[in-house]
């Protein structure tokens, strides 16, 4: 019980000091570099560092303990800790960590190589470039640091297939040189990264040719309908040959059939509930059109300037019906004729009523476009 006691009490980290070996590897995080430097004093102990990862994750700056495994797992696989398991009383597997103390011998001329690189003002190549071609060969595979540039151009090949053995096997010299930040590495894994190469490639390889849709057949009234519609200012324009115009054409042969508003799919709406199985002419049709290309394009129909855009994105086949908004606007505007605003009556005597009843019309007429008639 005492010596758990007195394990305990070692267990405090203190200051901590990182050595070049670690400090100048960029293949490690800052995290794990911090890390380290809690291990060695956490760890200097005969049974090493026993304590929880939450424990350790409190010490190194409030980390998770996913974090902290996937540090500590690297740490061990880069050759800078051992990780020991051993049972004790109670079937509870202890795990133990000590540093190992051959990773200086591993990483002795990192240090000589970082001074060196760096004192040099001729070096045409970037000097952090050159410490990670000389730390990729000591460290596995999956943590090594290859830029995007030097990915894209050793895998992306039309002719043939990437697989992820040419990337982990491919030389550390082929580095191309990077002038960013060591943070701004792409430090993913390197099977993650071989598995995003592998199917880009080979959706560049396989990529399908965009379906071009059918030519549309379109009858005569259909057709004039469609080009009075593009005719029209302040309306979507109707693009030919597209599933869109396919959908319209459709919508407008059932709204001249009858057959668009169907009682199975309409009954619970009162408004359209009366239109089920009404046929509108081709006519109709294009008088309706006219009659809501005038109240988008013009002001005096509609005050509200959200609602004129909202009217101007709207296709034809949304003109019909518009499934999101769950509305007809042709049904609305085929009920309601649009009208103008009301001029304001005149105060003052009219000693010419006839003159001013006839300049109202020619007014609502030639300037508001609008056939209504004062009385």
């Amino acid at each position: 019980m005492k010596e758990d006691e007195k394990e305990r009490n070692d267990h405090k980290p203190g200051g901590i000091g990182i050595p070049g070996e670690v400090a100048y590897n960029y293949c490690l995080s800052q995290t794990e570099k911090l890390m380290f430097g809690f291990l060695q004093n956490l760890s200097r102990t005969k049974n090493g560092y026993w304590g929880s990862n939450a424990y350790l994750g409190r010490v190194v700056g409030n980390l998770g303990k996913q974090v902290i495994s996937n540090s500590l797992k690297k740490l061990e696989d880069c050759g800078y800790t051992i990780m020991k398991y051993k049972k004790i009383k109670g079937g509870i597997t202890r795990r133990n960590i000590f540093i190992d103390p051959n990773y200086k011998v591993k990483y002795q001329e990192l240090v000589s190589l970082y001074y060196s690189v760096i004192d040099d003002d001729e070096e045409e190549e970037n000097p952090i470039n050159t410490i990670i071609k000389y730390t990729n060969p000591l460290i596995p595979p999956r943590y090594r640091i290859y830029t995007k540039k030097n990915i894209q151009k050793n895998t992306l090949n039309k002719d043939s297939l990437f697989h992820k053995e040419s990337l982990i096997k491919s030389s550390h010299e082929d580095l191309i040189p990077i002038k960013r930040s060591p943070r701004l590495y792409n430090k993913r894994k390197i099977d993650d990264v071989a598995d995003d190469i592998e199917k880009e490639q080979r959706q560049h390889l396989k990529k399908k040719k965009r379906k071009r849709v059918r030519d549309v057949v379109m009858p005569e009234s259909i057709k004039s309908i469609i080009e009075h519609w593009n005719s029209l200012p302040g309306l979507r324009r109707m693009k030919y040959n597209t599933k869109l115009h396919q959908q319209t054409v459709d919508s407008l042969k059932k709204l001249i059939r009858g057959t668009y508003f169907e009682e199975d799919v309409f009954k619970r709406d009162a408004f359209i509930k009366k239109y089920i199985g009404k046929k509108f002419d081709c006519e109709l049709i294009k008088q309706v059109i006219s009659d809501f290309s005038l109240v988008v394009d013009n002001a005096h129909y509609t005050p509200r300037e959200s609602l004129r855009r909202w009217y101007k994105k709207q296709a034809l086949n949304d003109f019909v019906f518009n499934i999101r908004a769950n509305e007809s606007l042709f049904l609305k505007f085929y009920v309601n004729k649009p009208k103008p605003f009301t001029i304001p009556a005149v105060k003052l005597p009219d000693n010419y009523p006839t003159q001013t009843l006839a300049l109202k019309n020619l007014y609502v007429k030639n300037v508001l476009g609008g056939e209504w008639k004062y009385e």
